[in-house]
């Protein structure tokens, strides 16, 4: 193998490393997001279920806030 040849080689061969390294830091990456964006549909998802709980409790007359009150004691209210 000449000179000129070996240097090519080289060269390709450090090119298809760092594409591994791309490659693994990528895959890397998308994970992360992929779990940071389930974590934030969980919060979002709490979220909705608290503002729909307090919107029924607002809907409801006082008779029915007093039951609600004394049988659920949610902390949030």
């Amino acid at each position: 193998m000449t000179q000129v040849q070996q240097t090519l080689q080289d060269s390709l061969n450090n090119i298809d490393e760092q594409r591994q390294q791309i490659e693994e830091a990528l895959k890397f990456h998308r994970e992360h997001a992929l779990e940071e964006y389930k974590h934030n549909q969980e919060i979002i998802e709490s979220l909705d279920a608290r503002i729909a709980e307090v919107e029924r409790y607002e809907s409801m007359n006082e008779f029915q806030k007093f039951w609600y009150r004394l049988m659920h004691r949610p902390s949030w209210l």
